[in-house]
């Protein structure tokens, strides 16, 4: 059970990392569009 636990932790972690990453290419792109 613990390891669900852990590896659902990590799915949850790794996710947020990717929206992150998502969200500043967005406003990286917009800005090369914009400049």
């Amino acid at each position: 059970m613990p390891d669900a636990m852990e590896k659902t932790v990590k799915l949850r972690a790794e996710l947020q990392v990717r929206v992150r990453n998502y969200e500043i290419d967005k406003e990286a792109n917009l800005e090369t569009i914009w400049h």
